[in-house]
């Protein structure tokens, strides 16, 4: 944990703003630093904290293994059996009306929401 903030520290000397999460993960308690470049938030000229702001929005690219590690418990099986599929290239249960080529031949929607703000 020192590491982050000694990482939150180097952010807030580049960048003018320290940003961490903490909360509960998986029922347990969670912290971790968030990369400025990647957060975004109300900017109104009134707040003095970013969390009295009305929105904020955080880019997370990370693998699929990664989100199933992280979020799990919020998945419900059929999200689960999507990502056993993205993960091993083959459905977990039966092939049904799938191609054992194209497993995901409209199988899987993914959905990228981009916030023009960050780019």
């Amino acid at each position: 944990m020192d590491n982050e903030f000694i990482k939150g520290w180097k952010d807030a000397l580049i960048s003018g703003v320290e940003i961490y999460y903490v909360g509960v993960l998986n029922d347990e308690p969670y912290m971790e630093r968030v990369n400025p470049m990647f957060f975004s938030y109300d900017h109104s000229p009134d707040l003095e904290f970013i969390e009295d702001g009305s929105w904020c929005c955080r880019r997370m690219r990370m693998p699929v293994a990664e989100i199933y590690d992280r979020y799990y418990k919020k998945l419900s099986e059929k999200d689960l059996d999507k990502l056993n599929e993205m993960l091993t290239g083959k459905p977990s249960n039966d092939l049904g009306e799938k191609d054992p080529v194209d497993n995901f031949g409209g199988g899987i929607q993914m959905h990228i929401y981009d916030n023009p703000f960050m780019d």
